[in-house]
């Protein structure tokens, strides 16, 4: 079991208050609920875990690995390193994902999803799109400001479409739909 969204925002804003140095990764899988509709929420759980223990198993015992719920996780770190965690994160995810499809779909590369009235479409496989919060790039003055901050870095990542990893503001990114809380 990982620590919630309430106790993220407690640290987050101890960091704030103490003028602590951090970073924050925020991982959201892509093409996900295609995925649980494809294959049923037992297997889509198990995906959830295996990227909750790759998460543990990749990162310091003085981070913070917290599931902000459904397919969402964050992870506090030293701020030197959130870039490079959170690569070496796609970069092992890209590596198992394979493993939890069928035969066919990886034979195919994309996954057969019917809808209500039976019309079959081709989704891609899961991804993840991170974002990554440097506090000493943004400087924070409040919890509110670092996840408006973090929602748009999650829309810069997202827009880009596929393991993509966003540490830079985009105003083009804009567009994209997830807002954090």
């Amino acid at each position: 079991s990982l620590p919630s969204d309430l106790f993220i925002k407690y640290k987050v804003k101890s960091y704030i208050k103490n003028k602590k140095k951090f970073g924050a990764v925020f991982l959201d899988l892509d093409d996900f609920k295609h995925y649980n509709k494809a294959y049923g929420y037992e297997k889509g759980d198990k995906v959830i875990k295996s990227l909750a223990e790759m998460l543990k198993k990749n990162s310091s015992p003085s981070d913070i690995v917290g599931h902000l719920g459904g397919d969402n996780f964050v992870v506090l770190t030293n701020a030197k390193k959130s870039s490079v965690f959170a690569s070496k994160i796609l970069s092992k995810f890209k590596d198992i994902i394979q493993s939890f499809y069928s035969d066919e779909d990886v034979r195919n590369g994309y996954v057969i999803v019917k809808n209500e009235d039976g019309t079959s479409f081709n989704y891609p496989f899961m991804s993840i799109s991170a974002a990554v919060y440097e506090s000493e790039k943004f400087s924070p003055k409040s919890y509110y400001e670092f996840m408006n901050v973090a929602s748009k870095l999650m829309k810069s990542a997202k827009s880009k479409k596929g393991d993509a990893l966003s540490s830079e503001l985009d105003d083009d990114a804009e567009r994209g739909t997830k807002q954090y809380k």
